[in-house]
């Protein structure tokens, strides 16, 4: 398992990339990946750089079964890295786009499970005066197996959605 810096044996992809993060999916010596969120502070003022070391305390906090689990961080080279359980699911908005591409609906019933489901991760952030304040399909990701079904999305199960723990450098305690 993929649970701190020195279980990455080799980085497979990157998986994707903000105005202030690249997202790499990494691989430990036993086969199982993680994503590793790298961000670059190393021309970061102070407080830019206090902003990005509190992320990662901040995401080491939240524990709840739709939020993407954190697993570590680690300063190297002036790169601030966050190792977070990955998402095979992913992007819920990519899910969006290949239903709409294929011209098949998204069964009701799953979307008012997801959208439960991502209300409880949002209560759950907010009863830890956390504002995300970047909400939008694309910082949910899906997985296949979860707590309550298996299966992957548009196929026999659903799939389990997970609020990404990503605070924008403007995040918000309140």
């Amino acid at each position: 398992m993929v649970y701190a810096r020195e279980d990455i044996s080799h980085v497979l992809a990157a998986r994707g990339e903000g105005s202030f993060a690249k997202a790499l999916l990494v691989e430990s010596g036993d086969g199982t990946q993680a994503v590793c969120k790298v961000m670059d502070i190393s021309e970061a003022n102070k407080k830019e750089a206090e902003a990005a070391l509190k992320e990662g305390r901040l995401l080491a906090s939240l524990q709840h079964p739709f939020v993407v689990r954190y697993r570590d961080s680690f300063c190297e080279a002036g790169l601030l890295c966050l190792i977070m359980d990955f998402c095979e699911g992913g992007e819920l908005a990519k899910q969006i786009r290949r239903a709409r591409r294929n011209q098949q609906r998204i069964p009701e019933e799953q979307i008012l499970r997801w959208f439960t489901q991502a209300m409880l991760s949002l209560k759950y952030v907010h009863d830890k005066h956390i504002l995300h304040r970047d909400l939008k399909p694309a910082n949910f990701f899906l997985t296949k197996t979860g707590p309550f079904t298996e299966g992957q999305l548009l196929g026999r199960g659903d799939a389990v959605p997970a609020m990404m723990q990503y605070f924008s450098p403007t995040s918000k305690h309140f």
